[in-house]
């Protein structure tokens, strides 16, 4: 079971991402929040395989990252934003991300990037 904890500022974009995972019985969604600081704490608490986090939300997205990975070092981290901006991307790379998906993307590819990055997969 891949253990997904999900973090947007945008309580109904959340709620259709985890609406989206839950469909598949690999994939459980075992925590939600609206701020980086929801992020690091519930990594803390739960130890998840993959955390969806914002880019852009109170307390920052790709800020976080770092200390998402320094709480739990296996946890994957993939970046969800509006932005295709190339400098976006870049800079969730170099902060340790090892996934980038687009709002308005489709739910089989959203599950598709969880799986592949739960893989080892970047």
């Amino acid at each position: 079971m891949i253990r997904v904890i999900v973090v947007d500022d945008h309580a109904a974009f959340r709620a259709e991402l985890i609406a989206s995972i839950t469909l598949e019985d690999d994939i459980s969604v075992v925590g939600e929040g609206g701020s980086g600081d929801d992020a690091v704490v519930l990594t803390g608490r739960l130890l998840p395989d993959i955390v969806l986090l914002d880019v852009n939300m109170p307390g920052g997205g790709i800020g976080r990252i770092g200390e998402i990975l320094h709480i739990h070092p296996n946890t994957r981290v993939i970046m969800v934003s509006a932005s295709s901006d190339p400098s976006d991307m870049e800079n969730a790379k170099r902060a340790g991300a090892s996934g980038y998906l687009l709002k308005g993307s489709t739910g089989s590819k959203l599950r598709n990037l969880v799986r592949s990055v739960y893989e080892g997969k970047v």
